[in-house]
């Protein structure tokens, strides 16, 4: 997977982010770049980042981006925020993938017209927030 046209890695242990109340108040809604993670990013770890509703893209100058998991109770504050809530300062901890998460991994099992269980269902998609990252890889 590429990413602003660099290389990207999963991350290999968690990091515990410390989003400060100066982090929201210098914050943008609906943007992935400069929202109050990506701000928290910036100060804590020194690095570029790319928020986005399931995973955290950091580089650090780097020729590649390092891929966290957002863990869902730093998505719900994301939805709120960008939504014109309120964003609640506290510490989180961004997740390095699991086996089944990390990049060229697939869940196994039969699928397709053997097992009409397999049939994925129609996504859901939050409205009025921040673009995801397939509108941002090419």
């Amino acid at each position: 997977m590429k990413l602003k046209g660099n290389k990207v890695v999963d991350a290999t242990k968690d990091l515990v982010l410390i989003v400060m109340q100066k982090d929201v108040d210098f914050a943008s809604r609906k943007k992935n770049h400069s929202c109050a993670v990506a701000k928290a990013c910036a100060r804590q770890e020194k690095m570029e980042a790319l928020i986005h509703l399931t995973r955290v893209y950091l580089r650090n100058g780097e020729e590649h981006w390092t891929r966290y998991i957002l863990p869902p109770s730093l998505r719900g504050e994301l939805i709120a925020f960008d939504r014109g809530g309120t964003f609640i300062p506290d510490t989180y901890v961004l997740l390095a993938p699991k086996k089944s998460e990390k990049l060229g991994s697939h869940a196994g099992g039969k699928r397709g017209k053997d097992n009409p269980n397999s049939l994925r269902k129609k996504p859901t998609y939050v409205k009025d927030i921040r673009a995801n990252v397939y509108n941002v890889t090419k």
